[in-house]
């Protein structure tokens, strides 16, 4: 019953009227990549223009809702702000015990195939993003694996990236996710509700993050056409 006929007229409208928000990501990426300002600083420049255009284009919201707005906006960012003093906390007690060299030696300890460092690795990468957040597990961990992933004879590139891939998986891993925890929050719901939801898309991400690991040439073939050596 919605479906409609193939009009170019209502393309160019569509395509017309997606000019606006389209202007976002072009204010955030052109900001940072251009000099001009700081990711926090364009962040800030995202939101004065989402308002905006909110107010006086599309006529979501209206002026007198913004207070109430701005306040589950800190109880949001307050949350946030929780989490992550925590994880600075227990991320300065690894640093002082030496957690991270302990981590070392116990895993060349027990093994030196490289598929099974890769294994512990991300396991460790996974679990630490979820609970410190993304940049302080690989901050920590990362110069700790990176070489000894050289002396098993793993690419960088294939190392980094699933460095990275693990760091996305901690981030939305059910139940301590960072980031799951803060979408709850915006979204106004439980983790237990979203957490069936969230299993098959982990489970898509864990496997790929499997295929990468044990068949590396899918992600170096690419490199490989435009730099040989690498």
């Amino acid at each position: 019953g919605g479906e409609t006929n193939f009009q170019l007229n209502n393309v160019i409208k569509t395509f017309w009227f997606s000019i606006i928000p389209l202007i976002m990501p072009v204010i955030i990426f052109g900001g940072i990549l251009g000099g001009v300002a700081t990711a926090t600083e364009v962040a800030v420049l995202g939101v004065l223009y989402a308002i905006i255009v909110s107010i006086f284009i599309y006529k979501e919201i209206k002026v007198v809702d913004l207070p109430k707005i701005f306040v589950e906006t800190v109880l949001v960012t307050g949350s946030v702000m929780v989490l992550l003093g925590a994880s600075a906390g227990f991320t300065y007690i690894l640093a002082t015990q030496q957690i991270p060299q302990m981590i070392e030696s116990l895993i060349l300890s027990v093994t030196s195939n490289p598929y099974v460092f890769l294994v512990i690795a991300n396991f460790i990468f996974i679990i630490a993003t979820a609970l410190l957040d993304g940049l302080p597990a690989l901050l920590i961990f990362f110069p700790i694996f990176f070489p000894i992933s050289n002396q098993l004879g793993i690419h960088p590139l294939q190392f980094t990236l699933l460095a990275v891939a693990a760091n996305g998986i901690g981030l939305i891993m059910p139940p301590i996710g960072l980031l799951l925890i803060v979408v709850c929050g915006i979204a106004k719901t439980s983790l237990s509700t979203v957490f069936r939801t969230m299993v098959p898309y982990v489970a898509i991400l864990i496997v790929s993050l499997l295929i990468i690991m044990f068949i590396p040439w899918i992600i170096l073939v690419v490199p490989r056409m435009i730099w040989p050596h690498i």
